[in-house]
């Protein structure tokens, strides 16, 4: 695998400059995702896979060259797919945070999203966390993390604790049959804040992403459902700490 680079600099031609770079992933690696933070550190994740085995592994940029890769986690009951995908974040006081899907029993669309945090530039892990805490097998993921303190991430998914149940579910009492898209806060000593519903009633199987603006306002977009059907781009706002109603 090739990663690429290019940057504008003053030529007589006005050229846009563009360098390949190794990537540290072998030719069979999948799911590659990209994180930069504010200080210009960039890191790579992806899988590997050996038949049922899945490995997430991860690289840091270091001027043009990529460090040599390290393991995050493996098992051989992953949930891999191409439009969920894992991630790495780091944190301002130097915890990395990384995220892959687990399979549920019966393994179809059901997983859960799991969290692991390193305090030593990724040599070790600790164990794994999971941001929901609803207890039933169904669909956790999409998944998106956001730095949010020096010791404090944002963490999003879609969740499937709803969906497919009717009114007579406690957990889909109020939408019934819905992806709900929720959040929790993480620190880098692995407490949870409260699991939170952000929107009751989303589209089932697209990305979630997260950033925050200059004053501290958290923004999460996701492709948000009406009771008509109608899917279109949605935006939550998090302001002074608390959560505002979605808009489209």
């Amino acid at each position: 695998a090739v990663v690429g680079l290019w940057s504008c600099q003053n030529t007589q031609e006005n050229e846009l400059l563009i360098s390949a770079i190794q990537s540290p992933a072998s030719s069979s690696s999948e799911e590659p995702d990209l994180f930069t933070d504010g200080q210009g550190n960039v890191y790579l994740s992806w899988i590997e896979k050996s038949g049922q085995q899945a490995k997430l592994l991860f690289s840091r940029l270091d001027n043009d060259s990529w460090s040599d890769s390290q393991l995050i986690s493996e098992g051989d009951n992953w949930f891999v797919n191409w439009a969920d995908f894992p991630s790495i974040i780091d944190l301002p006081n130097g915890t990395l945070a990384a995220h892959w899907l687990q399979g549920a029993e019966p393994y179809a669309y059901e997983y859960n999203v799991n969290i692991a945090l390193s305090t030593d530039d990724g040599a070790t892990w600790g164990d794994t966390i999971v941001p929901h805490r609803d207890g039933t097998t169904s669909q956790h993921g999409f998944a998106a993390m956001l730095p949010v303190a020096d010791d404090q991430f944002l963490t999003i998914w879609l969740d499937g604790r709803a969906y497919g149940k009717d009114e007579t579910f406690e957990l889909a009492r109020d939408t019934p049959d819905a992806m709900q898209l929720r959040s929790t806060q993480i620190r880098s000593d692995g407490t949870l804040s409260e699991d939170i519903v952000l929107d009751n009633q989303t589209c089932s199987c697209c990305q979630t992403s997260a950033t925050a603006t200059d004053d501290g306002t958290l923004l999460v977009a996701f492709r948000d459902r009406t009771d008509d059907e109608i899917r279109d781009i949605a935006v939550v706002r998090q302001v002074a700490g608390e959560w505002m109603q979605p808009n489209i």
